[in-house]
C-alpha cells in the first residue's frame, strides 16, 4: 500500500465532511514513504480537530468495515485494522508529562502542539491528505532524513525522561535505517541510559522485539553496547 493508494481512499470518504483539509498523513508512514518504500502497512493520521481521531474513526469505520476497531477515550485515539492496512488515528494534541508515568496527561492542541510533542524529527513530517503537500513544521525534518541524522525537536533529555521507551527507539531507528545521531542526542543517549530500567520487562520486550524484525539486532546490540544501555536492561 502506498501513500498515494491510501490517499485516494481516504478522500472519496472524507471529501465535504468536516474531516477535509484537517486530516494528515504523519510520522513513520510518511519517513518511510520519503526513503522510498512502496510497502506501507500501518499508517498514522493525525486530525486537527477535537476529539478529532476517534471522530474520524467512528467515520470511516462504516465505509473501511475493519475487521477489528479499537478506542481509547482516555487519550483520544483509534485504531482500525482493514484488510489492507491499519490505521491509528488521533486527534491533534498536547501532552504533559508527570514524572510518575510514561504516559501524559493530554488535552486538545494545535497541528504544531502535535508535531513537538513527537519524538525524534525524522517521525515529524506530515502529508496533507487532500492536496498531498508535504509539511515540516519543525523545519528539520526534511533536511535530517535526507542527511541520515537523528535527532529530537525539543531538548533530548527532556524528550527522553518524558518516555525512557524513547531511548530504545532511537537506538532501532539507527540500526535500521544506517542514521547517526544529532550529537546533543548521543550525549543525552549515554547519560540517559539508565532511564531504560523504569521499563516494564513487557515493553523493553516489544522493543527488542522489533529490532530484530528490522533485521539489524546485532546493530542494535552494537549500539547500545556503546552507549552504555545493555547493562540497563532486564
Amino acid at each position: 500500500m502506498t501513500i498515494a493508494e491510501l490517499r485516494d481512499d481516504l478522500i472519496l470518504y472524507l471529501q465535504g465532511s468536516v474531516f477535509a483539509g484537517n486530516t494528515y498523513i504523519v510520522g513513520g508512514a510518511v519517513r518511510d514513504h520519503l526513503l522510498g518504500s512502496k510497502e506501507i502497512w500501518d499508517f498514522d493520521l493525525t486530525v486537527e480537530l477535537p476529539n478529532g481521531g476517534i471522530r474520524l474513526a467512528k467515520h470511516l469505520r462504516g465505509w473501511f468495515l475493519p475487521y477489528s476497531s479499537r478506542m481509547n477515550h482516555t487519550f483520544g485515539t483509534a485504531r482500525l485494522d482493514c484488510s489492507e492496512y491499519i490505521l491509528d488515528l488521533n486527534g491533534t494534541r498536547k501532552e504533559r508529562y508527570t514524572g510518575k508515568s510514561r504516559y501524559p496527561i493530554i488535552s486538545y492542541g494545535s497541528l504544531l502542539d502535535d508535531v513537538y510533542r513527537r519524538d525524534f524529527t525524522i517521525n515529524s513530517l506530515l502529508i496533507e491528505v487532500f492536496s498531498g503537500e508535504l509539511i515540516d513544521l519543525c523545519g528539520q525534518g526534511q533536511s535530517d532524513l535526507e542527511r541520515g541524522i537523528i535527532g529530537t525537536l525539543r531538548e533530548p533529555d527532556i524528550v527522553l525522561t518524558e518516555d525512557p521507551l524513547r531511548v530504545l527507539r532511537a537506538v532501532r531507528f539507527a540500526a535500521r535505517f544506517g542514521f547517526r545521531f544529532a550529537q546533543d542526542l548521543e550525549i543525552a543517549l549515554k547519560t540517559s541510559a539508565p532511564l531504560v530500567k523504569k521499563l516494564s520487562r513487557p515493553a523493553q520486550k516489544r522493543e527488542l522485539q522489533l529490532m530484530r524484525q528490522d533485521g539489524h539486532a546485532a546493530r542494535a546490540r552494537q549500539i547500545m553496547q556503546d552507549l552504555g544501555i545493555l547493562p540497563h536492561l532486564q
